[in-house]
């Protein structure tokens, strides 16, 4: 059995406690979403260990129960995806559940992250 990289970000860490606040940030977390699709039963999750600034990062569609539509649904990893490259990891150990952040972030909000990385303010006139 091989040996678990080190862990450097808690469970709960998110796709904006890992991005800088940076023009790169802000290509990096625009790439994330061109990934992610159209709104809607998706979310993003960052992997625990490795690159600080570029984080791979996973992305999770949620199934919900014929019988309730409407429920909160249940996630199911899609593709990984290498965090430089934005190239997609083929099935292998990266799905595992230890590796990724137990906390996602929607499409809705990685949008609102691009905003806040480049200085929109939403409070702000035009």
């Amino acid at each position: 059995m091989g040996k678990s990289p080190p862990l450097l970000r808690p469970r709960s860490a998110t796709l904006e406690d890992a991005v800088g606040f940076t023009s790169a940030g802000a290509e990096y977390v625009r790439r994330i979403l061109a990934q992610m699709g159209k709104p809607g039963d998706t979310q993003v999750r960052i992997a625990l260990y490795g690159d600080d600034d570029h984080p791979d990062y996973i992305i999770d569609e949620f199934f919900h129960d014929e019988d309730d539509p409407d429920s909160e649904g249940q996630p199911q990893a899609m593709f990984a995806c290498n965090g430089r490259t934005h190239r997609l990891y083929i099935a292998d150990h990266r799905y595992e559940y230890e590796l990724w952040a137990d906390t996602g972030m929607g499409v809705l909000a990685v949008r609102k992250l691009i905003g806040i990385i480049r200085g929109y303010d939403p409070k702000k006139p035009k």
